[in-house]
């Protein structure tokens, strides 16, 4: 007996049963009498995959390498200038009057050669409290060298101090320039307090510097000048000097008397302690 054949529905070619994949066109011919569905194998097998459209590739984006960064050298900032304590190489100062007296100055190891100043009483500086320290800071300042250990910048500092002080409250009256009987009259005065080591270069190298901190704030160097003068009997001698210095051209202005005050207040004195302090270095000056 023959084997019947048969066509596939889709392309008519030859195929030997039904339900069965034409081998041409991959088309399944179901059996009417006993349809069947294709394997799942089949399907698959059967199948053309689909071309995989390749992904194209997004172009790489050239990378933009930074120029390194060349940093600026620090520098690192001054310090600020120490006005107390230290010896600034400041030029000497051209007094700001038409004339200087010649010869109003102590030299090293000289003699008073006027009458202005002091007078060569007493000076508070040499009160026994505060001897040894006033005897250190005058060395150290008619010295050339700086300060050597912090004990020698403490005692040069409130030598300094002290007569920045008095410098303050003596020129405090003069608006636009020292009269030049004052300048010496002040200068002479800081000659006799540090003796035989008074140099008059020095005193106006340590004058310039004041006149410059105190143009440039003055509140800030009256603060500075305190805290250097420190604590102790030093403060009261601070003022005591302040008060002969301003009168030692025989004339206490009113300006000077409100410096006076304003100075009593910083070194922390209360109205009638200052009083009598101030009233009793001047009584000293007529002695």
């Amino acid at each position: 007996m023959s084997t019947p054949l048969y066509k596939c529905a889709n392309c008519g070619a030859i195929i030997h049963r039904l339900n069965l994949r034409c081998e041409y066109c991959s088309h399944w011919n179901v059996d009417p009498a006993n349809p069947q569905d294709p394997p799942l194998a089949a399907v698959q097998a059967g199948r053309s995959s689909p071309a995989v459209q390749p992904v194209a590739t997004p172009p790489v984006a050239p990378v933009v390498v930074a120029a390194p960064v060349v940093a600026a050298p620090v520098v690192a900032p001054e310090p600020p200038r120490r006005l107390f304590g230290s010896k600034p190489e400041i030029a000497p100062a051209t007094p700001s009057v038409p004339e200087r007296r010649a010869g109003a100055l102590l030299k090293p190891g000289g003699s008073k050669q006027s009458t202005s100043g002091i007078g060569g009483r007493r000076a508070p500086a040499a009160e026994p409290e505060t001897a040894l320290l006033w005897d250190r800071g005058r060395k150290l300042f008619g010295g050339r060298t700086p300060p050597a250990t912090n004990e020698d910048s403490e005692a040069l500092g409130r030598i300094q101090a002290v007569m920045a002080v008095a410098y303050w409250v003596a020129s405090s009256d003069d608006e636009d320039e020292m009269d030049g009987d004052e300048h010496d009259a002040i200068v002479e005065s800081f000659a006799e307090l540090l003796g035989d080591d008074a140099d008059e270069d020095e005193l106006e190298n340590a004058i310039a510097s004041w006149d410059e901190a105190i143009a440039e704030d003055e509140e800030a160097f009256l603060a500075e000048a305190v805290a250097a003068i420190g604590s102790g009997p030093m403060r009261r001698q601070a003022l005591e000097i302040a008060t002969v210095v301003a009168a030692a051209d025989d004339d206490l202005s009113d300006a000077e008397e409100e410096a006076l005050d304003e100075l009593a207040t910083a070194l922390g004195f209360t109205d009638r302690e200052s009083e009598r302090i101030i009233k009793k270095a001047l009584e000293s000056i007529d002695e």
